[in-house]
Order: structure tokens, then sequence, then C-alpha cells
């Protein structure tokens, strides 16, 4: 199967040797094959992180993902008015006894409870969602 596609794609119906073109083409028709790099990866993932939250008001921007094993990021922007952009980051640090999160000032908070539920819920949502459909994985 894999040669099949290998020669309708790659390989020359008739060998064309002087058409420098013509190769030229075949890689652009490659191209959406590239690999992605880690940046392209986590923004694929973030963005599919920010729907965990519910629908993404008009104007809104929103990311969810981890950095490393022990950090994780929440992104909010808007428009206030014309031109006045308001954003929002919030980083949770986990470690083995708590989740600390870390908002702008900076402002460090234990969280635990509801809030503590609500973190575990949206972590487990998201590696669900970004393994069955970024990376095709069964859970």
């Amino acid at each position: 199967m894999v040669d099949k596609i290998k020669k309708s794609i790659i390989l020359p119906k008739k060998r064309k040797t002087a058409d420098d073109l013509y190769y030229k083409n075949q890689a652009k028709k490659l191209l959406p094959f590239k690999k992605m790099n880690q940046r392209d990866l986590v923004d694929l993932e973030s963005s599919l992180g920010a729907t965990i939250f519910g629908a993404i008001p008009e104007g809104h921007r929103r990311e969810f993902f981890n950095v490393d094993n022990d950090t994780w990021i929440w992104h909010e922007e808007w428009a206030v008015g014309n031109k006045q952009i308001c954003e929002r980051t919030i980083r949770y640090e986990i470690s083995e006894t708590q989740v600390i999160k870390v908002e702008p000032g900076p402002h460090y908070t234990h969280i635990k409870g509801k809030e503590l539920n609500n973190f575990i819920t949206a972590v487990e949502t998201y590696h669900k969602l970004v393994l069955t459909k970024i990376y095709k994985k069964r859970i």
C-alpha cells in the first residue's frame, strides 16, 4: 500500500530528466506532509486545549497547554473597545504534594477543593483530546 502511494505521488508517470520544474512541483505536492516542529505541535495542542472550557467568545483568543510535565499555561486575550487588548495568563506549577497557581503580580496560590478538581478534570480532558484527535491514539 505504501509503495503504491509513493509511486503515485513521488515517481513520475513518464520519466522527465531535464525538466527542473517537474521535480519542484513534486516537492510542493509533498509540502502538506512536512514534519511538524515542537512549536507547531504546541500551537495545535493549545488550540485544542482551549476548547475544553466551552465556546470561545467572539473576539477572544484562548490557549491551554502544558510546557513540560510540571507546568501548565492558561492564557486568554480579548478586546475592550476599539484598540485595547486585555490578557490574562495563569501558570500552574505541579509538585508532588500540591498545585500552585501563579497569577500576574506575581501572586502564588495553593489551589484546593473545587478549583483543584476542575484543574485535574481539565488536564485529563486535555490529554484525552490531544491523544485521540492529534496523535490518533486509542485510550
